[in-house]
């Protein structure tokens, strides 16, 4: 193999944006059925039955530690769904700011338990995300009371550096005034490069470089 992992969610989200979205567990992904079905198996051998015996006890704990788990999981991805309705529905520019106290106060458990599970991933219309991938923090948004999410603003980045023209590079400084301008964004060019850096794209700089260097191609 080349070392690469993928993901397996454990959460997929089904439905469309006609008929609704809802959450289901992917079972192959939570190994309790694995569990359960060998300790009740009858015909083991006897060293098997033996084992099964001895450690019964053990297996019964982890069979609902995992059913736990599961229940958590798929309360976690409701209130998701609930609060993200528009990512799913219309992608991640219509990600909305969500912190996991929110999740945890809906759902009346410790923040810590949420945070647990936030490298678990879900599958949505868009591809295959973390948990923890919908939770992010908050920007203003100018002439108004509401705000945007960060990945979102993010997202937005990428999009304006994606079409802009080759011979017209644009600055941070520059994306900060498109964001204000056309998306309602408050976001000082600092915070710009801090997000641009974030999401691997180049400085201005090289990637007027870059553009030079295809353009005399």
């Amino acid at each position: 193999t080349n070392g690469v992992q993928i993901a397996i969610p454990e959460i997929m989200i089904k439905g469309d944006k006609e008929h609704g979205f809802y959450p289901i567990l992917n079972n192959n992904a939570i190994p309790n059925c694995f569990y359960k079905n060998y300790i009740n198996n009858k015909n083991l051998s006897a060293s098997e039955k033996e084992f099964c015996s001895k450690n019964k006890k053990t297996a019964v704990e982890i069979i609902g530690a995992l059913n736990k788990r599961k229940k958590l999981l798929l309360n976690v991805a409701e209130k998701i769904l609930e609060f993200q309705y528009e990512f799913f529905a219309n992608g991640v520019n219509f990600l909305k700011p969500l912190v996991i106290t929110d999740i945890a106060k809906k759902l009346e458990v410790n923040e810590s338990t949420i945070s647990r599970i936030g490298n678990k991933f879900i599958e949505t219309p868009y591809g295959v995300f973390e948990i923890k991938f919908f939770f992010s923090s908050k920007i203003k948004a100018e002439f108004t009371e509401s705000h945007h999410s960060s990945t979102s603003v993010k997202n937005k980045i990428k999009d304006v550096v994606l079409n802009e023209e080759k011979n017209n590079i644009l600055s941070d400084q520059a994306i900060s005034g498109i964001l204000s301008e056309h998306h309602n964004i408050s976001i000082s060019r600092r915070t710009v490069t801090k997000y641009r850096e974030a999401i691997k794209i180049s400085s201005s700089a090289i990637r007027k470089r870059l553009s030079k260097m295809n353009l005399e191609q």
